[in-house]
């Protein structure tokens, strides 16, 4: 049953619901939608999820195409092995669609939805906010860093580990051209 509190305007001007699908647009609609409306609980949880599974989603696909290419450059072998790798990455992309057209349709719905594995610990970062803007604490003890630094966090991160892989593929081509 959806819940009538979500419904009226953000101060952006936009219908909650539609803002928290906005929202679900994997990475760049959570962070827009982070800074447009960082005080409003319902967007706010559909925006985190957003920033982390458009996380996930990049990750998973850097993962799987580079195990890919690593495995698809073994001579005979790396035909069949490139072959399950592509299969493997479409299939991934799809569930991935699945996920987000789902959530994306729950927000419109005006009704929470986590997704697997990440609603859980977007939740605990959505009260970490609620205690830095002065709203109800979560615990005492937790200090949030602010969103600036989780962003420069996560790029960061994200840069690291491009980097590593990248070098890893490179290292693996040279050896196996010579």
């Amino acid at each position: 049953m959806p819940d009538d509190s979500n419904f009226g305007a953000t101060p952006s001007g936009l219908p909650k619901n539609i803002a928290a699908a906005v929202a679900c647009i994997p990475f760049l609609g959570g962070l827009a939608m982070l800074v447009l409306e960082p005080k409003d609980r319902f967007v706010r949880f559909y925006a985190l999820q957003s920033v982390y599974f458009g996380l996930a989603w990049f990750l998973s696909e850097f993962a799987v195409k580079t195990v890919g290419g690593i495995f698809g450059s073994i001579p005979l072998l790396g035909l069949l092995l490139g072959l399950f790798f592509w299969i493997v990455s479409h299939l991934l992309r799809l569930v991935f669609l699945i996920v987000w057209a789902f959530a994306t349709y729950r927000a419109f719905s005006n009704a929470e939805w986590e997704i697997p594995w990440l609603g859980p610990s977007r939740r605990f970062k959505s009260a970490r906010g609620r205690q830095f803007r002065g709203e109800q604490h979560a615990s005492p003890s937790e200090a949030p860093r602010g969103m600036k630094m989780k962003l420069f966090d996560a790029c960061l991160s994200l840069c690291l580990t491009r980097l590593i892989f990248s070098s890893i593929f490179e290292s693996a081509h040279v050896r196996l051209t010579k």
